[in-house]
C-alpha cells in the first residue's frame, strides 16, 4: 500500500481523475511488491468476515453497505430501471464479478471502507481487464497514464499496473481514500472527483457556495457523464442490496477465494508459465493483462508475479521449485550481420535494447558484425502471444514509461518541451496547469511518452 503521507503530499498536484470507458458504461495475496509498485497490505492475506458468517458473497457485500443516499432519486432510479429491464447486461456483470469480485472486496473491506467501493469496477470497465478509453484510461479502474505515474503505478514497454488487478486496486484506493479526506468525508463528492477530477468538483463547489447554493453532489453543475457516474454506481448497489424488490435475480457468488498470487523469482515465459499451471494462455493474460509482452518484466526487481485460480497457482509453485530459472526463458544466440543495431535486433525479437544491453553486458549500444548476441525469446510460436494482447496494441497501450521532470531554476515550459520534443500546450494539458502561472524550481511535471 502506498504510504499514506506520500499520497496527501503528491495528490495536492494531482487535478484529473480517472475516466470511465468509453464502449461500456479473492484472493489470497502472497509474495513481496516489486520495487516502484505499491505494496500489498499483508491483512489481505485475512478475512475480517469468515467464510462461515456468510456463504454467499452478496450477503457478505450487503453487511458493509455505508453509503447514505436516496434510492428514489430521478438518475438513481432511471439506472435501475435500465439495469432491471435490460438484466443481460447486468447479469454480465455480477457474471464477469465471479473471478475478481473476492479480491476487490478483500481490499476494501481490509480498509474498512464502504463495501460500495468494491462495486465501482463495474461502472468503470464493466469488470473487462483490458478496458481503454478514449482518454487512455487502463485497466478495471480505469486509471489514466498521469494519474498511475504521481500513484506509483510502473509502467513501462514489458508492464503496465493499471492492468495489474491486484496493483491497481490498492492504488485507486489509495487514490478514493485521498479524495474522500479531500471532500471532507463526503463518498459521493470523492467518486465523481474520481471520475472527473478533483479540479472539476472542487471548482463545482466554489461555484455554488458563491451563488449561495448547497454544495452536495445533486446539487452541483458537474460533467454529465459524471452527473451519470455516481447514479449508475449507486444503481447497481440498489439492485444488489434488495433484488427481489427489483425482480433481479443474482446468480450465486460462493464467499471464498477463487485467486492466488504467485510471486516467482525471475523472469518468465508466459507460455511456458500456462503450461506449468495447466491453464490455457488465454486466461492467463486475462487475469495478468498487466504484462504487455510474451514474459513477465526481464528487470531483476520484477513484476515476476502471477494471479492464478488456487488450483492452477499451486501447480505453477510446485512445479517452479522444481525448476531452474534460467530455463524460464529460451535464450538464443544471434550472430550479428552487417549494418545490424542493437534497435533493429530487439524490435526483430520482440524484446528492447536495455534487456540486450544488459544480458550481453553491452555499456555503449555497439555490436560488432560477426560476434554472438544473447537474446531471450519466447518458448512458443508469437502469434500465440499476439491475440491476447491486440486490442491492447491497436490503442497504443504499449508505450513507454512517463518521465517525471523536476524543474530547475530559470527553465520554462518552452525550454522543457524543446528537451523532450513536446509541445508547450500538451506540458500544459499532462499538469492541469496554467500557461501564464511561473514554473517554480523542484516543481514535479509528467512528461508523457510520445
Amino acid at each position: 500500500m502506498l504510504a499514506r503521507v506520500f499520497i496527501l503530499v503528491l495528490m495536492v498536484v494531482l487535478q484529473t481523475g480517472c475516466e470511465t470507458t468509453g464502449s461500456t458504461s479473492a484472493s489470497t495475496v502472497t509474495g513481496a511488491a516489486s520495487q516502484g509498485l505499491p505494496k500489498i497490505d499483508k491483512k489481505l492475506q485475512r478475512s475480517k468476515v469468515s467464510v462461515e458468517d456468510a456463504n454467499d458473497h452478496w450477503t457478505r457485500m450487503r453487511k458493509g453497505f455505508k453509503l447514505s443516499y436516496d434510492e428514489g432519486d430521478t438518475r438513481i432510479q432511471h439506472y435501475i430501471t435500465q439495469y432491471s429491464k435490460h438484466n443481460r447486461h447486468f447479469l454480465t456483470l455480477v457474471e464477469r464479478a465471479k473471478t475478481l469480485q473476492f479480491l476487490i472486496t478483500e481490499a476494501v473491506e481490509t480498509r474498512e471502507l464502504p463495501l460500495e467501493l468494491a462495486l465501482l469496477p463495474m461502472v468503470e470497465s464493466a469488470l473487462d481487464p483490458f478496458a481503454d478509453s478514449h482518454y487512455k484510461a487502463s485497466g478495471i479502474w480505469q486509471i489514466i497514464q498521469p494519474t498511475a505515474t504521481l500513484l506509483g503505478l510502473q509502467q513501462d514497454w514489458w508492464y503496465d499496473a493499471r492492468r495489474d488487478h491486484v496493483y491497481a486496486t490498492q492504488a485507486a484506493l489509495d487514490y478514493l481514500e485521498y479524495l474522500h479526506q479531500r471532500f471532507e468525508g463526503d463518498w459521493l463528492l470523492a467518486l465523481a472527483a474520481y471520475n472527473s477530477g478533483e479540479g472539476t468538483v472542487s471548482r463545482a463547489i466554489y461555484s455554488n457556495k458563491k451563488a449561495g447554493k448547497p454544495t452536495h453532489f445533486h446539487a452541483l453543475k458537474l460533467p454529465k457523464e459524471t452527473r451519470d457516474y455516481v447514479p449508475k454506481l449507486l444503481a447497481i448497489v440498489s439492485l444488489i442490496k434488495s433484488p427481489q424488490k427489483y425482480d433481479v435475480k443474482l446468480p450465486r457468488l460462493d464467499n471464498e477465494p477463487y485467486l492466488k498470487l504467485v510471486d516467482i523469482a525471475a523472469q518468465v515465459d508466459l507460455a511456458l508459465a500456462a503450461e506449468l499451471a495447466e491453464i490455457d494462455l488465454k486466461d492467463l493474460y486475462k487475469l495478468n493483462p498487466g504484462y504487455n509482452r510474451w514474459a513477465t518484466h526481464p528487470d531483476a526487481n520484477g513484476p515476476h508475479h502471477l494471479l492464478l485460480p488456487i488450483l492452477s497457482a499451486r501447480k505453477l509453485e510446485k512445479k517452479i521449485a522444481y525448476s531452474d530459472s534460467v530455463d524460464w526463458v529460451n535464450w538464443e544466440t544471434v550472430i550479428v550481420k552487417p549494418g545490424d543495431t542493437l534497435s533493429k535486433i530487439a524490435k526483430h525479437h520482440h524484446t528492447t535494447v536495455e534487456v540486450l544491453e544488459m544480458v550481453n553486458n553491452i555499456g555503449d549500444s555497439k555490436i560488432v558484425a560477426g560476434k554472438g548476441l544473447l537474446v531471450p525469446m519466447p518458448v512458443a510460436p508469437f502469434a500465440r502471444y499476439a491475440a491476447s494482447k491486440q486490442k491492447c496494441t491497436a490503442k497504443g497501450c504499449f508505450r513507454d514509461q512517463n518521465i517525471i521532470h523536476t524543474v530547475k531554476n530559470g527553465e520554462s515550459l518552452w525550454v522543457i518541451g524543446k528537451q523532450y520534443k513536446v509541445s508547450v500546450d500538451n506540458i500544459l494539458g499532462w499538469n492541469q496547469i496554467d500557461k501564464n502561472k511561473v514554473l517554480k524550481p523542484g516543481q514535479k511535471l509528467v512528461i508523457k511518452a510520445t
